[in-house]
C-alpha cells in the first residue's frame, strides 16, 4: 500500500553493523534480504522505479584495488553478505521481470547526526567519545583503511541518479578517493580534543580496506564537493 502509486522508492532501509551481525546473523538476512524481497515485489506489482542502497562492503578483500562495479562480491561479515544478496536480488528482479531498478554501492558515509554509540559508525564514535573525554579505541593496527564519502555529496549522488531516466539495471560506486586509515583518524581526533587512545584486539569480519573505481558516476557529472580532512573537521 505504501508503494502503490508512486514514482520512485528509494530503499534506504537495512540493518548496518557488522559486529551486531556477528551475534545476530539471522535478524541480519531478515531485515536485509527478506525486506529487499517485499520493496522488490511491491515495486514490480506497483510498477515504480527502485533506487536500492547497496554498500561497498559487498567486494570484501583481496582484489585488485580500485574495484570496479563488475569486481567480484566476496562478503566478509554476515552484513555483507546479507547486502550482497540484497544486492543481487534486486539486479536479479531487474532482469527476470523488467524492474527498473539502479543500485549503488556508496563508500563508508560519514556527518552531521550520524548515530554514536553501540551499533554506530566509526567517526561518530570517536567523535562522541572525545566530546565525553574518553579514549577512542582503535582495533588492531589502525592500518585499515576506508573510502569515506560525506553525507551531503552521498545525498548528491542519489539526486544526480533520482534525476536520471537512463540508469535502469545500472549499478554504480560512489565514493570519494580519500582513504584515510582508522589510526589516522583517531589520532587527528585524539590531538584536536585531547584524549588518548586505547588498543584492541582486531575485529572479527572486518575488511582491511579497498578503494573504489567510482569513473562511471564520475562520467555522469557526479563530483565531491567535501574534503575528507574538512569533513572531519566539521
Amino acid at each position: 500500500k505504501t508503494v502503490r502509486g508512486q514514482d520512485v522508492v528509494v530503499h534506504m532501509a537495512a540493518r548496518i553493523n557488522v559486529d551486531e551481525s556477528l551475534a545476530d546473523p539471522r535478524s541480519f538476512l531478515d531485515v536485509n534480504v527478506w525486506g529487499t524481497l517485499n520493496v522488490l515485489e511491491a515495486v514490480r506489482l506497483s510498477g515504480s522505479r527502485l533506487i536500492h542502497a547497496s554498500t561497498c562492503e559487498v567486494y570484501g578483500y583481496g582484489q585488485q584495488s580500485p574495484l570496479s562495479e563488475h569486481a567480484e562480491l566476496n562478503p566478509y561479515s554476515p552484513y555483507a553478505a546479507s547486502k550482497a544478496a540484497a544486492d543481487r536480488m534486486c539486479f536479479g528482479y531487474h532482469k527476470s521481470f523488467g524492474v527498473d531498478v539502479t543500485i549503488l554501492r556508496p563508500s563508508n558515509v560519514y556527518g552531521p547526526r550520524q548515530k554514536a554509540g553501540v551499533g554506530g559508525a566509526v567517526i561518530s564514535i570517536f567523535a562522541s567519545l572525545a566530546a565525553s573525554g574518553k579514549p577512542l579505541k582503535v582495533f588492531g593496527t589502525g592500518d585499515q583503511r576506508r573510502e569515506y564519502i560525506h553525507v551531503t555529496d552521498l545525498v548528491n549522488a542519489y539526486d544526480l541518479v533520482l534525476n536520471r531516466d537512463d540508469l535502469s539495471g545500472a549499478t554504480i560506486n560512489v565514493g570519494s578517493g580519500e582513504t584515510p586509515s582508522i589510526g589516522e583518524i583517531a589520532s587527528f581526533i585524539s590531538e584536536k580534543m585531547g584524549v588518548p587512545i586505547q588498543r584492541d584486539s582486531p575485529r572479527p569480519g572486518e575488511v582491511p580496506g579497498f578503494a573504489l573505481d567510482c569513473s562511471f558516476i564520475r562520467s555522469l557529472g557526479y563530483k565531491t564537493r567535501v574534503r575528507f580532512q574538512d569533513g572531519l573537521d566539521q
